[in-house]
């Protein structure tokens, strides 16, 4: 486990509004609600592409979104829906194309800022959907503000590559912050603690401040964004809340309420609204969880690791293909990096197999694990 860092000064409830953000949330809500009001069309086909999409299948929600962008509607609104199309493409067998159709608005400086940055993280989301590290060379390998963000790294490089992807994610919130782009920055400082448990303390309670400050910023812009219309990524804001909340924990255990309350919060939502994609991205909360479970419990959190962990083993008898088909490629390649470029992410997947003995086979059936 990592060392703890109880001595750092707990925040005010992460749900307390501070004034720095009522003033960020007060100047972007008159933008936000006539965004997403210009945008709300809702037409037969758009509730077929969206239904297609919850169901995982991409080759009917292109479709759906090609014959949209023939109609009559907006820019605006055309270009949401390019930005969706863009996504299906890129998790499909036509990366290339999906990227360039999300390039195209994310570079149109007329569109509104919460489109292109909205656009730029669904984009970045169908890479970690299909987990192609060549989705991810072939976003950054432009130049402009993809070059800028990779700031001098190797395209051959995994891990500048994905942090490219981070200062892409906040050069995006500056042109609108977004609450998935908080708590997706989040997520990058929180990796940086559970990948160097080692480092100093002072830089620890640093990243420490800095996640927790990004979650609340990121709960606001929330709290905000739902009041108005359900936010573009939905239930990812809650996948990576959690995950943040999580990171903390493992260092300073009076956030292990607040972790559990997020995962509860997730898991609730995806057993009301459960559609393939719902329970697709649930299945990454459950590993997580059950890791954080193996780090801080051990041993005394088994039963309970292997509770959260049986979906994904096939022995569960709602278990769907289509529905693990994706952790199973993350799986895949997170054992399968190169020894150099390997993270928490192999050790958190280690760990939950010698808790659950099922888990391990799964690995070791698929090649991905030696006994």
């Amino acid at each position: 486990m990592p060392p703890s860092a109880d001595n750092t000064p707990r925040s005010s409830n992460l749900w307390k509004v501070s004034l720095g953000v009522v003033v960020l949330v007060g100047i972007g809500i008159s933008a936000l609600i006539y965004s997403y009001t210009i945008r709300r069309a809702d037409t037969p086909l758009v509730t077929l592409a969206g239904r297609a999409a919850n169901d995982l299948d991409s080759v009917e929600a292109i479709r759906n979104y090609e014959e949209l962008l023939d109609s009559s509607a907006s820019k605006t609104q055309k270009a949401e829906w390019q930005a969706k199309l863009g996504y299906h493409y890129i998790v499909s067998d036509d990366y290339k194309r999906g990227v360039d159709l999300s390039k195209e608005i994310i570079e149109d400086e007329t569109l509104p800022g919460d489109l292109r940055a909205n656009t730029l993280a669904i984009m970045a989301n169908g890479y970690y959907r299909a987990r192609d590290k060549e989705i991810l060379s072939y976003i950054m390998q432009d130049d402009g503000i993809y070059a800028e963000a990779l700031a001098g790294g190797s395209i051959s490089s995994s891990a500048d590559l994905e942090d490219g992807l981070h200062r892409l994610y906040e050069m995006a919130n500056e042109w609108h912050p977004l609450s998935y782009l908080e708590y997706t920055i989040a997520f990058h400082n929180a990796n940086q603690l559970l990948d160097n448990p080692q480092m100093p303390a002072g830089q620890q309670k640093a990243l420490i401040a800095d996640v927790l400050h990004k979650v609340e910023l990121g709960d606001e812009l929330l709290a905000a964004e739902t009041a108005v219309a359900r936010p573009l990524l939905w239930p990812l804001q809650l996948h990576f809340r959690m995950y943040d909340l999580t990171a903390i924990a493992r260092f300073d255990s009076s956030y292990q309420a607040e972790a559990e309350e997020a995962f509860e919060k997730m898991m609730a939502y995806c057993d009301t609204n459960a559609t393939k994609r719902c329970r697709s991205i649930q299945t990454y909360t459950r590993f997580y969880y059950a890791a954080y479970l193996a780090d801080t419990e051990g041993e005394a959190a088994t039963s309970r690791i292997r509770e959260l962990t049986r979906p994904l083993t096939g022995n569960d008898n709602q278990n769907l293909i289509e529905i693990n088909e994706n952790i199973y490629a993350f799986f895949e390649n997170e054992l399968t990096r190169p020894k150099e470029e390997q993270n928490h992410n192999t050790r958190f997947i280690v760990t939950v197999a010698k808790y659950d003995p099922d888990f391990n086979s799964l690995l070791v059936s698929r090649g991905w694990k030696e006994k």
